[in-house]
């Protein structure tokens, strides 16, 4: 592979394995070490505000599900929603819908579903949660 300059004002692709920043960002500086062969690069990663997060139903068949709830964070062109458990775990594998516009996905093994910007804009939303149990839950999430 042949290496690439990275400048000051360039676009970089960033794919980070726990955080949602990926996506295309600007970079603002550089620092190589080129006796180590590394460099260091500092971007402009916008993260925007986070949306009030309200649990609204939980399931009551089997055994029940006591979720934390949901975060949803904006990244570039992207929201990123997670679900966590009580205990701070992922919920993985869950299938998330999004009620009022027919959106859904499946979560990853961090809890993450990545949905365009474009398909979940500004407002108030009910994401209809199907847990690899088969437990259910209802959570409204409000993104402004």
């Amino acid at each position: 592979m042949t290496p690439r300059a990275i400048n000051p004002g360039q676009s970089l692709q960033l794919l980070h394995p726990s955080l949602p920043v990926d996506g295309n960002h600007i970079v603002l500086g550089r620092d190589r070490d080129i006796g180590a062969g590394e460099t260091a690069v500092q971007l402009d990663v916008p993260v925007g505000q986070a949306p009030v997060v309200r649990l609204v139903q939980q399931s009551t068949a089997h055994d029940p599900l006591q979720y934390a709830g949901a975060t949803v964070a904006t990244a570039g062109s992207d929201r990123t929603i997670t679900l966590i458990d009580v205990d701070g775990r992922p919920i993985a594998g869950a299938r998330v819908t999004v009620r009022e516009l027919g959106v859904s996905g499946q979560t990853d093994a961090a809890g993450r579903l990545v949905i365009a910007a474009a398909l979940l804009p500004a407002g108030a939303w009910t994401l209809d949660v199907l847990a690899v149990d088969g437990s259910t839950l209802v959570v409204e999430i409000i993104i402004q």
